[in-house]
């Protein structure tokens, strides 16, 4: 599972930082996302259905994409 007390102090850190391990579903991508305010990344590794995992690349790769879309709405919101 994923560490959450670690995840927060890495959420302080001045460099950019990913935590590596225990990600097997897109919940703890949004735990990691909210533990870590939105500065710390993960890997996924064998939980990912393309090394045999049951967690579908694809669902990764479109919660990903929602994240960006978040992330660049308020800008164009100031732009306005």
């Amino acid at each position: 599972g994923i560490e959450e007390p670690l995840v927060e102090i890495l959420a302080s850190s001045p460099i950019p930082v990913t935590y590596a391990g225990g990600v097997r579903f897109i919940e703890d991508l949004e735990l990691v996302h909210r533990l870590g305010a939105g500065r710390v990344d993960a890997t996924i590794g064998s939980a990912l259905d393309l090394f045999g995992g049951a967690l579908p690349y694809t669902d990764v790769v479109a919660w990903h994409r929602r994240q960006q879309q978040e992330k660049e709405q308020p800008e164009q919101a100031d732009d306005a």
